[in-house]
């Protein structure tokens, strides 16, 4: 028992750094489609 509740915040945290670098992700790669977007015409 004990070692589930030691467990359980650093997979909390894992998912909630995974979802940032996701949404990161997806975010750096819309700027930089805007940037050749804007640079191409």
């Amino acid at each position: 028992m004990k070692e589930k509740t030691c467990n359980t915040p650093f997979v909390v945290i894992l998912s909630k750094l995974e979802f940032i670098y996701r949404l990161t992700n997806s975010f750096l790669y819309t700027l930089s489609d805007n940037y050749k977007n804007k640079r191409g015409g």
